[in-house]
């Protein structure tokens, strides 16, 4: 299996390991924000790293609450979140 090298930049692990510590937190204190007014959407991209991941890298240029369903309404249309299997998708 040919592994693909990924460079990170210094500025990059600083936000993830910000991200992290972040959820730390909130784990900690047991409190959590509402991304959308949708129950079910905000518990996947809690629970869900790749929702949860799917959401940051769409939220640019649309209503935030729309964004973070938007992982909700993959599964709901695809039926899963399996990224295996969505990176075999074809068209």
């Amino acid at each position: 299996m040919n592994r693909i090298r990924i460079r990170i930049s210094k500025r990059r692990i600083r936000i993830r390991d910000a991200l992290i510590e972040y959820g730390k937190e909130l784990e900690r204190k047991k409190s959590y924000p509402l991304f959308t007014k949708n129950l079910k959407a905000d518990l996947l991209v809690r629970r869900n790293a790749f929702a949860f991941l799917i959401a940051v890298l769409m939220d640019h240029g649309m209503k935030a609450e729309k964004v973070w369903e938007i992982p909700y309404e993959l599964r709901l249309r695809l039926g899963h979140l399996n990224i295996k299997k969505i990176a075999i998708m074809r068209e």
